[in-house]
């Protein structure tokens, strides 16, 4: 998703303010500056008619690029009506990942350890510890649940499907996985 929620494309916003004060307003030296990969960030609802963030239930926004006028030292964010430059929390890549685990195959790992992954036409986050642990887990259980591996991905696609970063969530999935784990080797030793 770029950075276009229903009330405009930030960089036809940005390139349109600039395109005002130049041709009608006769100042100089506009520049569009952008972010042009992946971000996440704090940044809060909209001005104009109040779009919440689309990321972590309405607390975060994640954009695959941003755009903003500078003049003269100052920024002018028209998205955000903001003069202050986005707190970014940007992607490692530019193109997404992708994983088996994750609800929808891609996703993003940022520079402060967390992963994204879209959700139908939303985003949440994860900690990128969280998610490791889960794909060792996954790799490991690989030798006992060839069986069962599709119902094992379900069951972490369900979960990161709920949003949000439920580190008890993932817990109480793992032990139930590996307590299935414990009771299928249990069974397996006995009827050999």
């Amino acid at each position: 998703m770029g950075c276009s929620p229903p009330e405009g494309d930030c960089q036809t916003l940005a390139r349109t303010f600039k395109k005002v004060a130049e041709e009608y307003f006769g100042i100089e030296k506009i520049t569009v500056e952008s972010i042009a990969k992946p971000f996440l960030s704090e940044a809060g609802v909209t001005p104009y008619q109040g779009k919440k963030p689309n990321c972590d239930d309405g607390k975060r926004w994640f954009f695959q690029n941003h755009y903003w006028a500078t003049w003269n030292g100052k920024v002018y964010d028209v998205l955000f009506l903001s003069h202050k430059r986005t707190e970014a929390d940007m992607a490692k890549q530019v193109q997404p990942l992708t994983s088996m685990l994750m609800p929808e195959q891609e996703y993003y790992e940022t520079e402060k350890g967390k992963v994204v992954y879209p959700i139908v036409n939303k985003y949440s986050t994860v900690e990128i510890s969280i998610f490791e642990k889960l794909k060792n887990f996954v790799n490991n259980l690989g030798r006992f649940f060839l069986d069962n591996m599709s119902a094992i991905i379900n069951k972490i696609q369900s979960s990161l499907a709920k949003g949000g970063n439920n580190t008890s969530g993932f817990d109480s999935l793992i032990r139930e996985l590996e307590n299935d784990k414990t009771s299928t080797t249990i069974s397996n030793n006995q009827n050999q």
